[in-house]
């Protein structure tokens, strides 16, 4: 279970804050205020290492519940704020014949920190120190898709995680300005 927990917080770290724009598009603005529409974390494999074995885990989920309330706020000075409201994340994994399916819910979903855009990857830094960069996937005036890989976050707090680097796990999500 302890596992499993690390997993939820890897997941939640990812999805702490999302939102891009694109040097490709220069009359798209990211600064203002969005809110999530859509979440889901792709089907995929990663191996956790069991005492020497390499045991592969699937997995895949959904944002299940996403408060309608929820925002995050660009600021011009390359900061931003959020108010999240209530968001719940159901994960199913199967690990060796047996499939779990956990509901997590946060009500601090996005935090604060700030941003920055290169070309089409925009880097979030949340005030405890993680760094996530997120891939522009697809971009309107009202609308963004991006997708963020686990194993690319940074933690500046306690180094390096080779768990998470091994997590090749990745999350979209799709926001709209309001």
């Amino acid at each position: 279970m302890k596992i499993f927990r690390l997993f939820f917080v890897s997941i939640l770290l990812l999805s702490l804050i999302s939102c891009s724009s694109s040097d490709d598009s220069p009359s798209f603005d990211v600064v203002g205020s969005w809110k999530m529409t859509q979440g889901t974390i792709e089907p995929g494999t990663f191996n956790m290492d069991m005492g020497g074995i390499s045991v592969p885990i699937d997995i895949s989920g959904n944002f299940v519940e996403i408060d309608e309330n929820n925002r995050i706020n660009f600021l011009s000075d390359h900061t931003f704020t959020s108010h999240s409201g209530t968001i719940v994340l159901e994960i199913t994994m199967n690990f060796m014949g047996t499939s779990q399916t956990e509901r997590f819910e946060e009500s601090n979903f996005f935090g604060e920190g700030t941003w920055e855009m290169n070309g089409n990857q925009l880097k979030i830094k949340n005030s405890n120190g993680t760094t996530i960069p997120y891939q522009l996937e697809k971009i309107s005036d009202n609308e963004i898709e991006l997708s963020g890989n686990v194993k690319d976050m940074d933690i500046e707090e306690g180094g390096d995680d080779p768990m998470l680097e091994s997590l090749d796990i990745v999350v979209k999500m799709r926001l709209k300005r309001v």
